[in-house]
């Protein structure tokens, strides 16, 4: 929809218009320097301004205007004047205008019949920069900063629409160092968070939607390296290479619990819901060389009805998390690698169960997945090189690897629990002993509780043929040892010489 695409750019690009406010020095002159060498970043011609003006340890710069434009998106914000005002003890003030407006269109310009309007208030905000030319120190504090939406046309018809995204005391600081590569430190937190969306189709339409939410205790970091000739508006495949000329960053953000309520109809389907976290923490690096993700979150609550569903969905987890980390480029030595997957103690209601166990016969209990690998590879490709990246998708061996380690396996669900460990390494130069792959070597424990008890459940309600439960049974007495009741152990070993060992039993 093109309402969708005008009001997914606008928190973005607002945010991003107080951001450029992040530059100065030690005095009016050096603060404004610095700050346009920052807009310069966003492309020739894409902010404007009058001639500036100094007047007793006041620098003024007079209509100052951010007009951006793509294939897909534009955007125009005249911010009015910006004001940097010597203290006279080594730091500069910067004002900037407590209001400000900002106008979006999906296209190359900005139309009358395709476009949205934010307000941009940031109030009694201060930012003094301290420190020298060579290493700056922008202090900010914010009591209120918000973004409100005023206006949404589509396709020539005003919206009914309300959006609001506001940030309570807000403070934090920003530091800069120039070198070969711009470098960039943030240290940002807020006490809450504040969001609102009200919206109804326009006339002659059907489709509402309502979001109300809050979150505390926002917190994030980052540290940014930046090649001095970047261009923001590049395309995706220069993006790419722009890494290989140094482009870094790394860092993070947490918060506290959060709230959220919805609600949504579009004439032929209506729903409501509610959602709940206790905490969440995201970290995150990306370079030329390699790239790491890891998210978290506590106490998650999901409630959704809606009139395409039989009943209401509820779903619970005490915790969930993905993990992700790689090498990215070509290597002499292998690097190393990481995935995660953690969900803990999910629940679902009755409702859903009935689905799968109208009888009840299955156990309830919270479901836990927690899977972790690690390991070593050397890649053969340098990832963000288009033309090797073409190579690297029809190659038939696009990396080497080395090692591997099953950190941890856990999935406990429906009355049975399956755990293990293990590590293996990989001989590359040997690709005959297992033929198509490196010979392995290591060894890998498995451990299954309240298997046969499950399989039993499974084949009482029919789904489970009573022969296929034999095979089964078979197979697991051939491949795993008895260690208690309903306990279940395998040991899968290949050795030095490329012997496969299970349980002891020497198999290959």
């Amino acid at each position: 929809m093109k309402a969708s695409r005008i009001l997914g750019t606008t928190v973005s690009a607002a945010a991003l218009a107080w951001a450029g406010a992040a530059a100065a020095d030690v005095t009016a002159e050096q603060v404004w320097e610095m700050w346009q060498t920052n807009l310069d970043m966003y492309g020739e011609g894409m902010v404007t301004y009058d001639e500036p003006t100094m007047s007793g340890g006041s620098l003024t710069v007079p209509n100052l205007a951010i007009a951006m434009s793509t294939p897909d998106s534009s955007i125009e914000a005249p911010m009015g004047d910006l004001v940097f005002t010597e203290n006279g003890d080594g730091t500069v003030d910067v004002a900037f205008p407590e209001e400000f407006t900002m106008t979006f269109s999906p296209g190359p310009a900005i139309t009358e019949t395709d476009r949205a309007v934010v307000a941009v208030r940031v109030g009694d905000s201060t930012l003094t920069v301290s420190g020298t030319p060579e290493e700056m120190t922008f202090d900010i504090s914010a009591p209120r900063y918000e973004i409100e939406l005023e206006e949404v046309i589509v396709e020539g018809q005003p919206m009914q629409a309300e959006a609001l995204l506001g940030f309570t005391n807000t403070t934090g600081t920003y530091t800069m160092r120039e070198g070969d590569l711009r470098e960039v430190d943030y240290d940002l937190s807020m006490d809450n968070v504040d969001i609102l969306i009200d919206a109804t189709a326009p006339e002659g339409e059907e489709g509402a939607f309502f979001l109300s939410g809050q979150f505390s205790d926002l917190a994030f970091d980052a540290s940014v390296a930046i090649p001095p000739d970047m261009d923001m508006n590049a395309p995706p495949e220069e993006m790419a290479m722009v890494f290989q000329q140094g482009l870094a960053m790394s860092g993070g953000y947490s918060f506290g619990s959060g709230t959220y309520m919805f609600n949504f109809s579009d004439g032929m389907e209506s729903g409501e819901g509610t959602a709940s976290v206790g905490s969440g923490e995201l970290t995150a690096s990306f370079d030329a060389s390699a790239l790491s993700y890891n998210t978290r979150v506590t106490d998650l609550a999901l409630n959704i009805s809606s009139s395409e569903l039989p009943f209401p969905i509820e779903l619970s987890a005490a915790e969930y998390g993905l993990g992700l980390s790689m090498p990215l480029e070509s290597t002499d030595e292998p690097a190393d690698f990481s995935a995660s997957v953690n969900l803990t103690d999910v629940t679902v209601n009755d409702m859903i169960w009935s689905m799968i166990d109208p009888s009840g016969q299955l156990p309830h209990d919270p479901a836990t997945i927690v899977i972790g690998l690690s390991g070593t590879a050397r890649l053969l490709f340098d990832v963000l090189d288009p033309a090797q990246a073409e190579q690297m998708a029809t190659a038939d061996m696009p990396a080497e690897l080395h090692s591997l380690t099953l950190d941890e396996l856990n999935v406990s669900l429906v009355g049975a629990q399956l755990t293990g460990g293990g590590s293996f390494t990989f001989d590359n130069s040997d690709m005959t002993t297992f033929p198509g792959m490196p010979r392995p070597q290591g060894e890998l424990g498995i451990s299954l509780t309240g298997g046969n008890g499950l399989l039993d459940t499974l084949v009482e309600m029919g789904l489970v043929p009573q022969d296929a439960a034999m095979q089964g049974r078979m197979m697991m007495g051939m491949f795993a040892t008895v260690t208690g009741d309903d306990q279940l152990e395998t040991t899968v070993e290949v050795n030095d010489q490329g012997h496969l060992i299970v349980n002891g039993q020497r198999l290959q």
